[in-house]
């Protein structure tokens, strides 16, 4: 009996912050078949606004692979792990992905919610905070406050949501 060839399947990983796009071209340069979606944006700078494209889920890339290549992957400038739960690599269905695709068809029809809550544990992942810990204390849509602990004193900051990770725990 002939046994059945081994599928791929897509896997997220998660990548160094602002480097999906660089993540993307090494994954290109090497054939592996991967999927950044990006989205078109507006940002607001104090000087200027400008249309920029930027993925849709920071720090995400998927890639299509055999399970036992994700070794391969890992060693990729600005990978930095695999998604996983309980040590085992979660696959992406890609019924799942499909319909990420067709929702960036229609651009205007996304909003992207980044499930983030009052008194939820966060990381700053980005800016001159990078590295600060503290506790979601307000948000609004595009900005967040949170209380970082600094020196046994609490300290309100307004922050992007962009600049946050959510921790568990």
């Amino acid at each position: 009996m002939k046994q059945a060839e081994e599928l791929s399947d897509w896997y997220a990983f998660y990548t160094f912050p602002r480097a999906e796009k660089k993540v993307a071209e090494l994954l290109g340069k090497h054939n592996h078949e991967y999927y950044l979606p990006l989205i078109k944006t507006l940002k607001q700078w104090s000087d200027r606004k400008k249309i920029v494209i930027e993925p849709v889920f920071k720090s995400y890339i998927f890639v299509n692979i055999k399970e036992h290549f994700i070794k391969n992957i890992l060693p990729l400038e600005g990978i930095l792990k695999v998604v996983h739960f309980g040590g085992i690599a979660q696959k992406i269905p890609s019924t799942e992905l499909n319909y990420l695709r067709l929702l960036l068809e229609y651009p205007d029809e996304i909003e992207i919610q980044n499930h983030l809550q009052e008194g939820d544990r966060v990381r700053v992942i980005q800016g001159p905070l990078a590295g600060a810990f503290g506790f979601l204390s307000h948000q609004n849509k595009k900005n967040f406050s949170i209380n970082i602990d600094i020196i046994g004193q609490s300290i309100a900051v307004q922050i992007k949501s962009a600049y946050l990770e959510k921790l568990t725990n």
